[in-house]
């Protein structure tokens, strides 16, 4: 009797530790497909603000016509400040020796082949830009303080611009979306200036 109450203890314990470690192997399953939801819902990350809250710019269509102009992913991007996951853009590792980077919605000349740089970001990364070419505003999204870049012809979102690196002797990374750029190998940009944006 005393032998059959003992195994029976031990396979009550041995079946409350089953199922403690199957309650935790299902909570850790649970936060990891939550986890993985989210990662692939915010596939593209999106500041809380759009181009249109930003104020009046030199060129001015209705998102209407944006939408008519721009592929989805451009319009998410440019108008919608979305952002493109990191390594699939096509100028990411797009190296060229001559030529200009323009605004790929309203081909504003923005960035020379010269500026571009390799920073092993996952994005093109620029060190300077065309005077003129760019605006700037503070943006907190995602609970960190950036300083987002525009275009400042259209106010279309191009991406980030970051100080202190020490990658170039500008000292800057301009982080930008390959959809909001398009590349033109013609010298239509070669009396233009350039110059750091944050000196």
């Amino acid at each position: 009797m005393g032998r059959a109450l003992s195994i029976g203890n031990h396979s009550s314990r041995r079946f409350g530790v089953l199922r403690s470690v199957t309650v935790t192997v299902f909570f850790v399953l649970v936060v990891n497909a939550g986890l993985m939801s989210w990662r692939v819902k915010n596939w593209f990350t999106k500041a809380p603000n759009t181009v249109r809250d930003m104020g009046k710019f030199e060129l001015e269509k209705t998102e209407a016509e944006w939408k008519k102009t721009l592929t989805d992913e451009e319009y998410y991007v440019l108008r919608q400040k979305g952002t493109e996951r990191a390594g699939t853009g096509k100028l990411d590792k797009f190296y060229p020796s001559e030529g200009y980077f323009k605004c790929a919605a309203c081909e504003n000349p923005i960035y020379s082949a010269q500026s571009k740089f390799d920073s092993g970001c996952g994005w093109p990364a620029f060190d300077k830009h065309y005077e003129g070419s760019i605006k700037t505003v503070i943006d907190n999204s995602w609970g960190m303080r950036r300083i987002e870049i525009m275009c400042s012809k259209c106010g279309g979102h191009l991406g980030h611009v970051f100080e202190g690196e020490r990658l170039t002797n500008t000292n800057e990374r301009h982080c930008v979306n390959s959809i909001s750029l398009k590349y033109d190998k013609g010298s239509g940009a070669d009396d233009l200036k350039e110059k750091p944006l944050l000196k």
